[in-house]
């Protein structure tokens, strides 16, 4: 037999009790720091108890806005956060976290007076709400009343009334479906206890229970612990304004069967404001005969003409509209423009400041968004996808198309339209570091013949914005950055972004060097922040790239193109910047370098002669670093000086692990026997990247959502490339790799590592950590970097026996991959430990090497970093004896 327990009883305003126990089924339990606690119908609740319920059980929550909580079988509640200010409703605010179990929830007044400051969670998704009744477990939500927000892995779906999202196997959501009465049914059930487990004994006593409060509501309850007291009356200091909230006289089954009953007729204010914004498309043909006539642009900035494209959005309260008037770019300057209007209601968010969670997919596949152009091969159409914030302030339209056949080839169009409220970062906290995670761009290429090339819509979100608001200092790092090295070097402020980028294709065999191609491009973007909450970035940019071609005769090629592109906050990784201060980090430099004349030294050992000082207030750097241990037999040395400051654009500052710095011409050179050549424009600069933390006693790089994740260990890591030459087309040039490798930090003070040598006992240090840097593939000749995508192995384990006059680096291991090599390598037991730094030797499976390293810290050691180099021989002593060369740094936390 199912019994319900009700409990009538005022809901007041206290000093700290948040709500009561109003109906408890079976055996439950509140654990109230270290003390457990009995859950009877009339226990107080407060702030930060965890409230927990086994298989024969359920229990019902009232709180003081009249919110009803009611908790499943197998099932646990968390009330981390609850206030209820009637003075100043806008205080209010509610954090539930359901980390267990199935639950029923009822919102009250907070819902409707601060709606963007009640949240529910669960182990993977956090649920706003809209004045709503919500039926959950950990992996299906289902709005039974108003409408809900609900947010996984940084992308959000709004469910509404009748409809339900699911938590997939990896953390994404899927889109609302409307549920049936037997998917209701299986959830409702979730909530009931299993009664074949049920106490009788124990509901017998919460009935007394409950019946003793309903005659006497001031009497103490049995195994509370605590008092009702201040529930039960209401603070005269509070001139509340919501009458109703003194006095709740209904039975708690009443409210459970008709939701409507905290539900309150509220009239929305009308939303009206401008959106500006950008759209970009290509079509390309790509035909047997090159010809490409038919391949164009759109684009709403001003053409070689002179024609200027016009942009204008609105948004009415649901309806987004935006009329443009888009230029049509073709390669024989035939331009024309096209008018392009379109109106559409939506489902939207309401702005508030600080209310962006995330951002969703709100297209309508059943009623979507079209578009057609007219080419001479036919005509194009399709329908756009639709992103949009949670607020309903930030839009990008795209259209991905595929591959398709035409006359005598192939075509292909893409398009992006981005457009949002526009945002003041004016208004933003100047202490804060904001990161913003690429969601969609969109680019084309086209070459010297005016000639479109290429057109890619890409949505793979492999990209991260970072902007440190106090510097106004603006950089753009790939999640990938282990491929691509110090390739590209991009700076910026709040308004303008630039990007150097410098790309070598070449070969090695027969103990030569054999360059094939140098890219070089310049980029100039513009920069807009959108939305109340600077939530998204806009970004549009015309690039010009230029490759230059060598072997038996020099060349030359152009391409040009523009890009356009958003990108979203990650608003869980906005951290306080560092505003003052100068760290001065000293450490190990290598390069791979190569070059055209007879001087080409493929592989250099690291120096240990790098400096770098950081200004946290002014984002300037300044260096400088030397190499000059080669191989070979010609005298070999490369002089680096690095200066830069965030206002004239040759240094970027967002914390110290992710910096970039230009290298000053004039004071960095490349000696070669008796000759040296100078520094080219733009082509040398040091940048850092993120350096990984232990999260769980573990060492990672990126967290579960694939964010580079940094730590404070007073040590940073990076590559850096350069290109020298004698100032003539025809002369020679000499270039370093953009996989060179750097490591230094703030060293730790000799007195702090002696007392750690010098300690009466002996103590076990263990740091772990990664390695970043090439591998000069002995079978095909190319530099291929080490891969640091968590896709395989790469992991460096040092274990150190330090004091009691036995100090050693006793064991470790390194192991890394490149494209196609495998590296496992033992570390050696070595006494080579002092209070400057330690070395000892690698092997492997054929595998000979050796590494050394310094202690980082400023106070204590917290993290160790060096420089190591191996050669790994397969089929060692045969004629197809093959010999792979890798070099870099690795850096090490303490654990």
């Amino acid at each position: 037999m199912r019994h319900v327990l009700l409990f009538f009883f005022f809901v007041t305003i206290s000093f700290a009790s948040i709500a009561k126990v109003s109906t408890v089924v079976g055996e439950a339990t509140v654990q109230r720091g270290e003390q457990k606690i009995i859950a009877n119908v009339g226990l107080d609740i407060f702030e930060k108890d965890i409230i927990n319920t086994s298989s024969n059980s359920k229990l019902q929550l009232i709180f003081k806005d009249n919110t009803i909580i009611t908790l499943g079988k197998n099932s646990a509640l968390d009330v981390n956060e609850y206030l209820y200010d009637t003075k100043t409703p806008k205080n209010s605010k509610a954090n539930l976290n359901f980390f267990k179990g199935a639950f029923k929830a009822i919102t009250g007044n907070i819902g409707k007076i601060n709606k963007e400051k009640f949240k529910l969670r669960t182990k993977s998704s956090t649920i706003g709400i809209r004045g709503t009744v919500i039926l959950a477990n950990q992996t299906a939500i289902a709005c039974l009343s108003g409408e809900i927000s609900v947010t996984s892995q940084n992308r959000q779906v709004i469910v509404p009334q009748n409809q339900m999202t699911i938590i997939q196997d990896d953390g994404t959501l899927s889109k609302p479906v409307e549920y049936n009465q037997e998917t209701l049914n299986e959830l409702s059930n979730q909530l009931e206890p299993d009664a074949n487990n049920s106490s009788d004994k124990n509901k017998d006593d919460n009935l007394n229970t409950a019946n003793n409060n309903s005659k006497n509501e001031d009497s103490s309850l049995t195994n509370s612990g605590t008092s009702n007291e201040n529930l039960d009356s209401l603070d005269n200091s509070n001139d509340s304004t919501d009458n109703d909230s003194s006095l709740i006289s209904k039975k708690v089954e009443d409210v459970i069967e008709d939701s409507t009953n905290t539900e309150v007729e509220t009239k929305d204010e009308a939303i009206s404001f401008d959106l500006s914004g950008k759209a970009l498309g290509a079509y390309v043909e790509r035909q047997t005969s090159d010809a490409r006539v038919n391949s164009f642009n759109y684009q709403d900035e001003t053409d070689t003409d002179g024609t200027v494209g016009d942009f204008t959005a609105k948004r009415e309260d649901s309806k987004i509209s935006f009329d443009e008037t888009l230029t049509k770019v073709s390669p024989n300057s035939e331009n024309t423009t096209l008018s392009k209007k379109v109106e559409k209601t939506f489902t939207l968010g309401t702005p508030k400041d600080g209310g962006y969670t995330g951002h969703s997919d709100i297209s309508d596949n059943s009623n979507p968004i079209s578009f057609s152009y007219t080419t001479n091969s036919g005509t194009l159409s399709g329908n756009y996808k639709v992103e949009a914030d949670n607020m309903g302030e930030v839009f990008a339209f795209y259209y991905d198309g595929d591959v398709f056949d035409i006359s005598e080839g192939q075509g292909e169009y893409n398009e992006l339209i981005v457009f949002g409220k526009k945002g003041s970062v004016d208004n933003e906290d100047k202490t804060k570091i904001y990161v913003y995670k690429d969601f969609a761009s969109m680019s084309f290429k086209k070459n010297s013949s005016n000639h479109y090339t290429e057109t890619k819509l890409d949505t793979s979100a492999t990209g991260f914005q970072y902007y440190n608001s106090h510097l106004k200092s603006f950089t753009h790092l790939n999640k990938n950055f282990y491929a691509s090295g110090a390739q590209e070097f991009i700076i910026g402020n709040n308004e303008k972004v630039k990007s150097y980028r410098n790309k070598y294709n070449f070969t090695y065999s027969n103990s030569s060097t054999n360059l094939n191609s140098y890219i070089s491009a310049s980029n100039n973007a513009n920069l807009n922040f959108l939305g109340s909450d600077i939530q998204a970035l806009n970004y549009s940019l015309s690039n010009s790239e230029t490759t230059n071609t060598y072997g038996n005769s020099l060349g030359s090629s152009t391409t040009s193109g523009q890009t356009n592109g958003i990108s979203f906050l990650q608003k869980d990784k906005i951290v306080d910047a560092k505003t003052s201060g100068t760290s001065n980090l000293k450490g190990y430099i290598n390069a791979d370098t190569y070059g055209t004349s007879s001087y080409d030294i493929h592989m250099r050992k690291a120096s240990n002669n790098l400096s770098l000082d950081l200004n946290a207030q002014t984002g300037k750097i300044t260096g400088t670093a030397s190499v000059n241990n080669s191989e070979g037999d010609v005298d070999n040395q490369i002089s680096m000086s690095f200066d830069g400051e965030i206002a004239s654009d040759t240094s970027y500052y967002i914390n110290d692990d992710i910096f970039g710095v230009m290298a000053k011409k004039g004071d960095s050179t490349y000696k070669a026997g008796n000759d040296e050549y100078d520094l080219n424009d733009n082509t040398g600069y040091l940048i850092a990247v993120p350096d990984g933390k232990i999260v769980d006693n573990e060492f990672k790089v990126f967290d579960s959502n694939d964010n580079p994740l940094t730590s404070d260990d007073d040590s940073s890591w990076g590559y850096w490339t350069a290109k020298f030459s004698d100032g003539s087309s025809s002369g020679s040039q000499f270039f370093v790799s953009p996989f060179a490798t750097w490591v230094a930090g703030v060293e730790t003070p000799t007195s702090v590592v002696d007392d750690v040598l010098n300690a009466s006992s002996n103590t076990r240090y263990t740091f772990e950590g990664a390695v970043i840097g090439s591998v000069l593939n002995g079978s095909n000749g190319t530099i291929e970097s080490i891969i640091l995508d968590g896709s395989t192995a790469n992991k460096v384990t040092l274990n150190f026996d330090l004091g009691a006059g036995d100090n050693a680096l006793t064991s470790g291991v390194m192991n890394f991959s490149s494209k196609n090599t495998q590296w496992n390598m033992n570390i050696n037991s070595s006494a080579n430990v002092s209070n400057t730094g330690f070395s000892s030797s690698l092997s492997g499976t054929n595998i000979t090497g050796n590494l050394e390293g310094k202690f980082y810290g400023s106070d204590s050691i917290k993290s160790v970093g060096g420089s190591f180099n191996s050669n790994l021989t397969q089929n060692p002593g045969a004629d197809d004896s093959i010999t792979h060369k890798a070099q870099g740094v690795f850096k090490a936390l303490k654990k």
